[in-house]
């Protein structure tokens, strides 16, 4: 099933990270968001909540990403048996939770880092652990960090235009701001082939049917590179346009 992260709902920090998060693992050629990536997103943004505690608890990128290679090293085969998509879905429901218990209307990079530490299960919280960022310690640093006021991230409203993308050959708008992904299954020969992928509407060329339940998507980026999904081409189409 495909589902869209509620982007409106977070800071703009907050945004900018799930955005790095997809980059990171693009860089890393993985068809999926783990809380790896999340993490390291974290790590790149510095002024914010998230960046200045893991500052002042010493957590450095390169030691994290250094971790997070020998453990996906170590753990190549376990790894592909999990869903990581559910893992990160589950991160970001303890963060709505996180932020409704602390009295916040928006999702920061604190509530993210939280939820990266509550779910537990994840890479991202097992590196933690090791770098010495317990749950107790990062909860006592977001406290400090917010209390001095320093930093304060707040939401952004992104003004998007619209262009076209077609399909079944009818041109149709969407809107064309970069700050949403939209999560489908990709449909392989296989099950196996098959796996978690995010999309973001304004790389999309064209969405054609192929058959009742799978979808070819064209995307901009990679020389119009074709992507087959699963679900069938109106449930793919509502959205990937969708507001």
């Amino acid at each position: 099933m495909a589902s869209v992260y509620p982007f409106e709902r977070f800071t703009g920090a907050g945004k900018r990270v799930l955005t790095l998060a997809q980059e990171e693992a693009e860089r890393g050629h993985h068809t999926y968001i783990g809380t790896e990536h999340i993490l390291l997103a974290l790590l790149h943004e510095h002024n914010t909540v998230a960046g200045e505690v893991l500052h002042q608890l010493s957590v450095d990128v390169a030691d994290a990403r250094r971790i997070i290679h020998t453990t996906l090293d170590a753990n190549e085969r376990i790894i592909q048996q999990i869903i990581p998509t559910s893992r990160v879905k589950k991160v970001i429901e303890i963060s709505f939770k996180e932020a409704r218990e602390m009295g916040d209307v928006s999702v920061g990079t604190e509530h993210l880092l939280l939820g990266l530490l509550v779910e537990g299960d994840g890479i991202a919280a097992h590196v933690l652990e090791d770098l010495g960022a317990s749950l107790q310690n990062v909860r006592t640093q977001i406290e400090a960090v917010r209390k001095a006021g320093t930093i304060v991230e707040s939401c952004e409203v992104v003004e998007s235009s619209t262009d076209q993308v077609f399909v079944d050959d009818r041109p149709v708008g969407r809107p064309s701001s970069a700050i949403r992904l939209v999560l489908f299954e990709r449909a392989g020969e296989t099950t196996t082939d098959g796996g978690p992928v995010y999309v973001n509407p304004v790389d999309v060329v064209r969405v054609d049917p192929l058959s009742d339940d799978k979808t070819s998507i064209t995307l901009r980026r990679n020389d119009s590179s074709t992507l087959v999904v699963r679900g069938p081409m109106s449930e793919v189409a509502r959205r990937l346009l969708e507001r």
